[in-house]
């Protein structure tokens, strides 16, 4: 180790140069006892009782605010099952519904998700996180929708569910558009 301009000493640092954008966190330079130069970036851990620390690498991300949708997480859920049923871990819905502790009517309407068309999943998997208030999709808004066999069709009624609700694409000034529902 070598001794740092501001004094102390970090463990580990030997990344190369960077630019730091908070002033919290910033290059730290210094020089070898044989004379090698180094930089490497760190930033400052708050501790107990207003303490601060010195620690290596890039400060860790901000925490993302809100929750993600429930139909979100159906879905993920039954991408999830469907590969367990697929390699044989889960034998069939009642097997999975015992182990979730639910019903297996209640695992059919999840799995009924996969049959909603690729785009209409991915936009469900990518709906903007909730910080406060209902869902603006439910299950029970989504199963009538997966039930139509023509993907062109359940396009067009997922865009009727986007405009019933004012989301297909707009939204109020000074709003977040909630649901993006296709054009």
């Amino acid at each position: 180790m070598g001794a740092l301009e501001r004094g102390g000493h970090v463990r580990g640092c030997a990344s190369p140069p960077s630019l730091c954008a908070d002033p919290a966190q910033r290059p730290v330079r210094w020089a070898d006892t044989d004379g090698g130069r180094g930089q490497c970036e760190v930033h400052f851990e708050a501790r107990g009782r207003g303490r601060k620390e010195l620690e290596v690498g890039a400060s860790p991300s901000k925490m993302v605010l809100g929750r993600v949708p429930r139909v979100s997480r159906l879905l993920a859920l039954a991408h999830r099952l469907e590969q367990l049923l697929r390699t044989g871990v889960v034998k069939d819905y009642t097997e999975a519904a015992r182990l979730g502790h639910v019903t297996r009517a209640r695992i059919s309407q999840i799995m009924s998700l996969l049959y909603l068309a690729p785009d209409i999943q991915e936009m469900i998997l990518f709906l903007p996180r909730i910080e406060r208030g209902r869902d603006p999709v439910v299950l029970h808004e989504l199963l009538p929708i997966a039930g139509a066999p023509d993907w062109a069709k359940q396009r067009r009624l997922w865009r009727r569910l986007g405009e019933a609700f004012g989301w297909a694409g707009r939204h109020a000034p000074g709003d977040r558009p909630r649901v993006m529902f296709g054009g």
